[in-house]
């Protein structure tokens, strides 16, 4: 069946030569668009030796993507997707920089605010990857499986990866462990680095759960600095600032499901 897939997306759905017969344009069913030179002896050509096919313009991912984060001093944006490839785009230019394959399919992904690393999920392992000017490589690897998340912290210091029910901390630079985050019963489903005042410290972190239950953190101690719980509704997504916080949930029980299309409460972080 994958290789049928792959077939498919690489069948040629339209031709185009131009009128001086010298290039010959052609469409992929995946979208991407190549030429190769048609002024050539085809009488030397084999099925073994085809023609070398040039993208047209800056390919793009094929199919959906499943990771993506931008980095804050550079403009850098990169993104992961299930054609097993990572980009790293310009959102100055609006061009593609570099694209880089892999033999498994990358999950989550996040680069350091200065641009310089990139750090990538795999079922298997987690990568840590400097960025250089015309691939990734490998600079460290991380033995967990199936993380579900992964972020920089606003200052670049650690980076924080979610694995089931915990949070690791990591440095950044070393890639040494700085500890875990303990406190919810089930799998975590999103986390955020936030800050204790308006600078943006790497002293705070929010996460939540589908069990209900919002956690804040105190990096530099790590441990809760409180804890929300609401039964009804299965969190999502949670942001916060160095005030207050958000979190979006679907309804548990139909009970709930009437109330969430207004707000239930506006939460104020440190009085949780």
């Amino acid at each position: 069946m994958a290789r049928m897939d792959a077939l498919r997306e690489n069948s040629v759905v339209h031709l185009s030569l131009d009128q001086l017969e010298e290039t010959m344009a052609l469409v992929t069913h995946s979208g991407q668009i190549l030429a190769f030179n048609f002024s050539q002896p085809w009488a030397k050509r084999t099925a073994d030796d085809p023609p070398a096919l040039l993208p047209i313009c800056q390919s793009f991912h094929v199919g959906g993507i499943i990771g993506v984060d931008c980095s804050v001093r550079r403009p850098f944006l990169v993104t992961s997707g299930v054609d097993k490839s990572v980009r790293i785009w310009n959102t100055s230019t609006h061009r593609l920089e570099m694209c880089q394959y892999f033999s498994s399919q990358p999950g989550p992904v996040s680069i350091h605010p200065n641009g310089l690393y990139v750090v990538i999920c795999f079922p298997d392992k987690v990568l840590v990857m400097s960025v250089l000017w015309n691939c990734l490589h490998e600079h460290r690897v991380l033995n967990l499986r199936n993380v579900t998340d992964v972020k920089f912290s606003v200052g670049g210091k650690y980076f924080a990866l979610a694995h089931g029910n915990l949070i690791h901390l990591y440095n950044a630079l070393t890639c040494d462990a700085h500890g875990q985050l303990r406190g919810h019963p089930q799998k975590i489903s999103c986390f955020q680095w936030a800050a204790t005042s308006p600078y943006p410290t790497d002293n705070g972190m929010v996460s939540c759960s589908l069990d209900g239950i919002i956690i804040n953190w105190n990096i530099s101690e790590l441990r809760k600095d409180g804890e929300y719980a609401d039964k009804r509704y299965q969190y999502r997504v949670v942001v916060a600032d160095d005030k207050n916080m958000w979190a979006v949930g679907d309804p548990a029980s139909s009970a709930a499901e009437a109330q969430c299309k207004s707000i239930l409460r506006e939460m104020d972080r440190f009085g949780l």
